[in-house]
């Protein structure tokens, strides 16, 4: 019966033109895509879907936004990644004050309508999320079950970081390595957003779990033609002496693109780690 309520949906979407497309909202714009990938549409059915809705022209693959979500989030927390997560679930046909897109979008708080959505994101995807957790009921707390969903549907190539999607892949350190500070990061850019500029391709911070930063900001140098993609990169980032006061055992480093401000809406890219 799923196979063609699917099979239903597709048809109709195939019969669907771009000028009746192009009076459609964003909210149900969303909400059709999310309902796509609740049947379990693959990527590129999506991204070409989205591309049609919106006016543009299919792709053979997927090269719209993704994140992949590494850090658990709760009501309160604020930022890109509170943002990241309010974009995703506004693709699930979730309606937002002004937080998903545009200049807000680095500073988004993680409130009680976020949270609601949270929880009907959860148990939407219940038999994934909660039911191996033992639990009936969302909880609006972002954890490694809601996560790993989230990544399922949104992730940059599942923490694989498909460089077409990310533009940038991190070698060393890999994701949840233990490191002791200073750490030292090699990988490398291939454009989507990153570029390299006087040798330069762009920044690293350390931040602990409660998203306090423990380092300074360190330039990410070019070592290889920085004006030639791939460009291979290497830093090194944080203090010996920071941990010694260290006020949680897990962290992650952010990653942004050149020119682009610690603050502002740009590329960013971040690792989780564990200190030693």
């Amino acid at each position: 019966m799923k196979k063609i309520i699917f099979g239903t949906i597709i048809g109709l979407f195939a019969m669907a033109s771009t000028a009746s497309a192009a009076g459609l909202t964003q909210q149900q714009i969303d909400a059709i895509l999310g309902l796509l990938r609740s049947f379990g549409a693959e990527a590129s059915v999506v991204a070409n879907a989205e591309s049609s809705l919106t006016g543009g022209a299919p792709t053979t693959s997927p090269t719209a936004w993704c994140h992949t979500f590494n850090i658990n989030l709760k009501v309160g927390d604020k930022g890109l990644e509170t943002g990241h997560l309010i974009r995703a679930l506004a693709k699930e046909g979730n309606s937002f004050s002004d937080y998903s897109t545009g200049e807000n979008f680095g500073i988004a708080v993680f409130e009680d309508e976020v949270a609601s959505a949270v929880v009907g994101f959860q148990e939407k995807y219940r038999s994934e999320i909660l039911t191996p957790n033992g639990l009936s009921h969302g909880t609006g707390y972002v954890g490694s079950a809601t996560r790993k969903k989230l990544n399922q549907l949104y992730g940059c190539a599942s923490n694989n970081q498909n460089s077409e999607l990310t533009g940038i892949i991190i070698n060393v350190p890999q994701p949840n390595d233990s490191v002791a500070l200073p750490v030292s990061v090699k990988g490398s850019i291939n454009g989507n957003g990153w570029f390299g500029n006087e040798g330069e391709v762009g920044t690293v911070r350390v931040y602990d779990a409660n998203n306090k930063p423990i380092s300074n900001t360190e330039i990410l140098v070019a070592t290889s033609d920085w004006l030639k993609l791939p460009t291979s990169f290497e830093a090194m980032v944080g203090d010996r002496e920071t941990m010694s006061y260290l006020e949680t055992p897990t962290g992650y480093l952010k990653f942004s693109s050149e020119g682009e401000k610690d603050d502002d809406v740009g590329k960013k890219f971040i690792v989780p780690i564990r200190f030693k």
